[in-house]
């Protein structure tokens, strides 16, 4: 990746980490001790973090189909285990990321045809998207229905892959953090510190092989928190 300000700082893998060690302290403190903000506060590093390395994947990753398959199969995964377990329509972050990698790959498809035709996809997947998170929950008429970070959510790592300068990636991860900020409020404007790691990001993947870390971390912390609040 071309402007990057520091050719030795954060690896992906570190982000990958950061980004777990704050997701995890957010979950804590939701499912855990919610009447301590700091834990919510610290939280809010986790997904800018997720979105730019989610769009980082899009651009690099050679295996697309697995690359979906996997981030919409875990989410699926964790999907049908809140709705068993507490019987509501929850879409997690990883649904949300989903589209994301949908209408980027739509793009991509857009941009490497002739065809303006092809632009049709990335266009559907974005409506579709606008529909599950906005039109969704006035239809069902369920309080229940909620999808992590809303259509915002979606389009955050979208707007970080197509700008190609790493400096303008920034701006992007800024503009749509505003973006959550307006939407959610609240601690959402905390989000804003994720942009003082992603700064020390060299654009290397880092020595070890994390791959499949998060795909088995996400589901099993939120099983160990639940456990842990039926014990309390």
């Amino acid at each position: 990746m071309k402007g990057l300000i520091f050719k030795r700082g954060l690896s992906g893998n570190a982000l990958k980490i950061i980004a777990l060690v704050s997701m995890t302290l957010d979950h804590i403190g939701v499912i855990l001790f919610p009447q301590y903000e700091i834990f919510r506060i610290l939280g809010r590093v986790a997904m800018p973090v997720f979105a730019f390395m989610i769009a980082e994947g899009c651009a690099y990753t050679r295996r697309k189909a697995r690359y979906f398959v996997s981030v919409f199969g875990v989410g699926i995964v964790c999907f049908v285990g809140y709705l068993v377990a507490l019987g509501a329509v929850y879409l997690n972050v990883l649904i949300t990321y989903s589209f994301s990698i949908a209408v980027i790959y739509g793009l991509q498809y857009a941009l490497g045809s002739k065809n303006k035709a092809a632009y049709l996809l990335p266009a559907v997947t974005v409506l579709i998207s606008a529909f599950m998170n906005c039109v969704m929950p006035y239809v069902t008429g369920r309080e229940e229905w909620s999808v992590d970070y809303g259509f915002f959510g979606t389009l955050l790592p979208v707007m970080i892959y197509v700008l190609k300068d790493f400096r303008l990636k920034l701006l992007s991860v800024a503009l749509g953090l505003t973006l959550l900020g307006l939407s959610f409020g609240g601690f959402q404007w905390w989000a804003y510190f994720s942009i003082l790691f992603l700064i020390f990001y060299d654009g290397t993947r880092g020595k070890l092989k994390l791959k499949y870390l998060f795909y088995v971390y996400f589901p099993l912390h939120f099983v160990l928190l639940y456990g842990i609040s039926l014990l309390i």
